[in-house]
């Protein structure tokens, strides 16, 4: 699998509070906890998420994102697996540069305008299959970090 040095800052999540984000250098993206898949060239059609597209609906551990540099799940596109409740930043391969993004069902993820899951620049949710165009929410090439947790 081709790597583009994606970069993932985790904060804990504790209590309710996210705390102070691990640096990067620090994750382990080959553990079983984050895993990254590379989509250099845009989602393949059949993982493109759609409405009714259910995936898996068992009780997971784990939940995954798509995220996309293009509108349409097209451009250089990742899917990010994280521990529900963790708080993820993305590196410079993405940071500020998603325009689709598309939870996991059943989870519903939150998406922030800054770093560490903050509100400072306000956010946005969905759940699956997320928004094919982030420009339609103002939201295009806006996105720092992002949170996942089950519906």
């Amino acid at each position: 699998m081709q790597s583009r040095g994606i970069l993932l800052a985790i904060a804990g999540f504790a209590a309710s509070a996210i705390a102070a984000a691990v640096p990067a250098s620090a994750i382990d993206t080959t553990s079983p906890n984050v895993t990254v898949t590379v989509y250099p060239d845009g989602l393949p059609k059949e993982l493109i998420p759609t409405e009714g597209s259910s995936g898996s609906v068992e009780k997971r551990a784990n939940a995954g994102v798509y995220l996309c540099t293009d509108s349409y799940f097209t451009g250089y596109c990742v899917h990010i697996v994280q521990p529900q409740f963790v708080c993820i930043n993305l590196s410079g391969d993405l940071n500020d540069k998603v325009s689709s993004v598309g939870p996991d069902s059943p989870y519903y993820c939150l998406f922030y305008g800054a770093f560490n899951c903050d509100d400072s620049e306000s956010h946005f949710g969905t759940f699956s299959p997320g928004y094919n165009d982030l420009s339609t929410l103002g939201y295009n090439d806006k996105i720092s970090s992002y949170i996942c947790h089950p519906n």
